[in-house]
């Protein structure tokens, strides 16, 4: 069964929130195992959120580069452009200890997008 194309993170974006397809043939097709995997996703992406909020007010770079690519890996199993886009930015930006760059707010709107479709998701 071919699925629906996903909505865009904004009416300007050619980008989908995540593509559920390659999701699934990343998994041999088991439905189960995504429904998993996106279990995992919503207890860990809350929590790499907030390492990435205390790395920053502690100027930890090293930890704030960990959570982002923690982060970006978590992204990459539901092939979420956009958020792993933004989050590899982050983890770039801590590298070069440079925060001038860093959008979290753009993170954050990535991941509720992506939190937003998974809540529509069925097994």
């Amino acid at each position: 069964m071919k699925s629906s194309p996903r909505p865009t993170i904004n009416a300007t974006a050619d980008v989908r929130v995540w593509n559920e397809d390659i999701a699934l043939q990343r998994l041999g097709g088991d439905r189960q195992m995504l429904a998993d995997l996106i279990g995992f996703f919503s207890e860990d992406a809350p929590m790499l959120r907030t390492a990435m909020d205390t790395a920053i007010e502690s100027n930890n770079f090293a930890e704030l580069q960990r959570a982002a690519h923690s982060l970006k890996g978590l992204l990459a199993n539901f092939e979420a452009t956009a958020a792993i886009t933004v989050a590899q930015s982050i983890e770039h930006a801590a590298a070069k200890e440079d925060l001038s760059d860093v959008d979290l707010p753009k993170l954050d709107e990535c991941v509720e997008a992506l939190c937003s479709e998974f809540a529509t998701w069925q097994v």
